[in-house]
């Protein structure tokens, strides 16, 4: 008689432990398989989903140039680090995680408004965020303070799902730049937005 009552203190007592656990505080059913343990490690690359193309802005415009395209002769100049960064945003908290620039022979040093090496005029560049919602932000502000100084100068800004942003010289017609902006969702498969 004892075991069956050491057995049945030892359930309740389970039951008990489970329902102070728990966040619902309801008991759980007498047929309730226990939950299995929650792991506070970092997800291993097999439970991670995998990124669809590059994932940092030299990749993003290897990748354009490999198209080998004639719409998209893009040929990449610099790969910006921290200290080469003129914007200081490099790897800071919200900004652009890479930046690099690339040119496009189809522009004439004489049409461009800035010529230096990396200038966005002589090409365009390309800046990898953490997320689509930052790479907008930073297209935006970029639009804005262009519309707002006269002679700056325009650019066409192009948004990847990825946190890829395109920027492309303004000195190229719209279906020049529109074909960088597809070129960016084919190399990266996301969907991409124009941002004016």
């Amino acid at each position: 008689m004892r075991q069956p009552l050491a057995v049945l203190g030892a359930t309740a007592l389970l039951g008990l432990s489970a329902t102070a656990c728990s966040s619902s505080g309801a008991a759980p059913s007498q047929d309730a398989t226990p939950a299995p343990a929650v792991s506070r490690a970092a997800p291993s690359a097999a439970s991670t989903p995998a990124l669809a193309g590059p994932t940092t802005a030299e990749a993003v415009i290897r990748a354009v140039a490999a198209l080998k395209s004639e719409q998209t002769p893009a040929e990449l100049t610099v790969v910006y680090d921290e200290n080469t960064d003129q914007n200081h945003m490099l790897g800071r908290p919200g900004k652009y995680t890479s930046k690099a620039s690339f040119t496009d022979r189809r522009i004439a040093v004489s049409e461009a408004n800035d010529t230096s090496k990396g200038a966005v005029d002589l090409g365009g560049s390309v800046e990898y965020f953490p997320t689509e919602e930052q790479a907008a932000a930073r297209a935006k502000y970029i639009q804005s303070a262009l519309n707002s100084v006269p002679g700056l100068g325009t650019e066409y800004d192009f948004v990847a799902d990825s946190g890829a942003l395109l920027r492309v010289s303004g000195v190229l017609p719209p279906s020049k730049a529109n074909a960088y902006r597809d070129a960016l969702a084919q190399v990266t498969g996301t969907r991409v937005t124009t941002m004016s």
